[in-house]
């Protein structure tokens, strides 16, 4: 059939059988994972297009587990982030904004110019070109590069990924604790390792971090030889340190897959910030999770089995042209910058904020006697914040051998500025707290509600960002007898302040 003829010569999937049946049960189509096809006895349906789209939950769309998980905005549903299909859409429909989107069964094209849909959902979006079917085709090996499994138990999508011809990179880890800013893989005596260089000592030979990838379009896959040893990045054994090896023989498995990753690698900040592509190294087996290149430690290196997620950070590589090493090495440098200055003004925001730091000490009565003579406690573990043991004495007002059992005593408010609000002058505790808020604090600052009675009240103040305060200040009004507390933001604020 003609369907076949276009996957036949536009797609690499192997394994892969489609069989198309009648079924007049069938309203339209369907097809299961696997290649089996039923077609109803709608003549709409009895077209190429339909049997395009159906073969697409052949291979897996909404057929697989592979069409789901961290590839999807949604995990189930939504934009398809694999780059290869992306880049394709982008390029075939002649638009910057066409992504492919779906739900847990179909895909379709989204923010495309042409009137063409390459997914084919349905009679009416069938318009029987070369175009749609062209596009049908191409679109389903860009999925299977991206990690769709065309067939149960079948990694495929060998692809040409990287544009390498004639080029010497340097190979960084994407993650910062392995030293995407700063570590380049050397080949260290046939050993891959991360080593700390600056660009200049990267570019010098004895220090072996240039390599040259080479393609092989019959196989599909790439070798990278490293510039100034010759060495080959081999792979060794499964699952440990120095998993990956380099070597001069072409005997070894040299020749690997290189998967472009569906997460980007961002350095910078700001203005300077950059996006790279990730690469998944690693066998070019069809099992479905290969062996893969990745970071043991801040210098080893190793292989683990391949995992398309996000968390697979230490299997995915950036390779740097040596042309643009100093503006990547200038991103950074701007970004470290920009940390710096966003870390100074924190500081500085909260060095404005009014506060106060209260500080507890509590002490073993059996180590420290002199410090709790007249304690009431059974000499065990004394919890009393006494006078004698606090850093501050107490107030002038206050007996100096003052001994509080919960909070520290602090000066008393004056009379006019008691909260009860019945003094002369003083138009009700609300309004008085309104005005507290005005004098003493800034803006920026928000308040909480207040609590206890109104015999009673508390006023809570807290700044945005910053924890909840805690009630350490205790204010007496000499008139009424009567207490009131303050968070710790006030508690140490000068007595005229208050």
């Amino acid at each position: 059939m003609g369907v076949a003829n276009y996957w036949t010569n536009l797609t690499s999937i192997t394994g892969f059988t489609a069989t198309a049946n009648y079924a007049s049960g069938t309203p339209t189509a369907d097809c299961s994972y696997g290649g089996w096809i039923r077609v109803g006895s709608n003549v709409s349906y009895q077209a190429h297009g339909t049997l395009a789209h159906e073969i697409l939950h052949g291979i897996g769309v909404g057929t697989h587990s592979t069409y789901t998980g961290d590839i999807r905005e949604n995990n189930t549903r939504g934009i398809w982030r694999g780059k290869r299909a992306t880049r394709f859409l982008q390029f075939w429909d002649n638009s910057d904004g066409a992504r492919l989107t779906g739900d847990q069964t179909h895909f379709w094209a989204t923010g495309v110019q042409q009137s063409l849909s390459y997914t084919i959902n349905g009679a009416n979006e069938d318009n029987h070109s070369d175009a749609s079917y062209y596009g049908n085709s191409l679109l389903a090996q860009a999925v299977v590069e991206d990690g769709l499994a065309p067939v149960d138990g079948n990694l495929q999508g060998l692809a040409y990924t990287l544009d390498s011809d004639g080029k010497t990179f340097f190979i960084r880890n994407s993650d910062e604790n392995y030293g995407l800013k700063s570590d380049y893989l050397v080949d260290n005596n046939g050993t891959l390792q991360l080593r700390t260089l600056s660009g200049d000592e990267a570019r010098q030979a004895g220090n072996n971090a240039q390599w040259q990838l080479t393609f092989d379009p019959a196989k599909q896959t790439y070798r990278i030889k490293n510039k100034q040893t010759g060495r080959y990045i081999y792979y060794a054994s499964d699952n440990t340190n120095n998993g990956f090896r380099a070597a001069t023989s072409t005997t070894n498995e040299i020749d690997l897959r290189l998967q472009l990753s569906f997460v980007d690698v961002t350095i910078g900040k700001g203005s300077t910030t950059r996006i790279l592509d990730g690469y998944h190294i690693m066998r070019a087996t069809s099992t479905p999770s290969p062996q893969a290149f990745c970071a043991k430690s801040a210098t080893a290196t190793g292989s683990t089995a391949f995992s398309n997620t996000f968390a697979a950070t230490a299997q995915r590589w950036v390779f740097i042209d040596v042309d643009d090493l100093n503006d990547i090495d200038d991103i950074i440098s701007a970004g470290e910058r920009y940390d710096l200055d966003e870390l100074i003004a924190n500081i500085r925001n909260l060095a404005g904020k009014p506060h106060a730091e209260s500080q507890y000490r509590q002490h073993n009565a059996r180590k420290h006697p002199e410090r709790h003579r007249g304690c009431r406690t059974d000499s065990r573990r004394c919890h009393h914040r006494c006078a004698q043991s606090r850093r501050q004495k107490g107030p002038d007002d206050l007996p100096a051998n003052h001994h509080s059992h919960r909070r520290p005593l602090r000066p008393h408010i004056p009379h006019q500025e008691c909260r009860h609000g019945r003094h002369p002058g003083i138009a009700g505790h609300r309004a008085h707290t309104e005005l507290l808020l005005r004098r003493v604090l800034p803006e920026g600052l928000r308040r909480l509600p207040d609590r206890q009675r109104r015999t009673c009240r508390t006023l809570c103040v807290q700044a945005p960002g910053l924890p909840a305060p805690r009630l350490v200040g205790r204010y007496v009004c000499r008139l009424h007898r009567r207490h009131h507390h303050l968070p710790h933001h006030l508690a140490g604020l000068p007595r005229h302040v208050v």
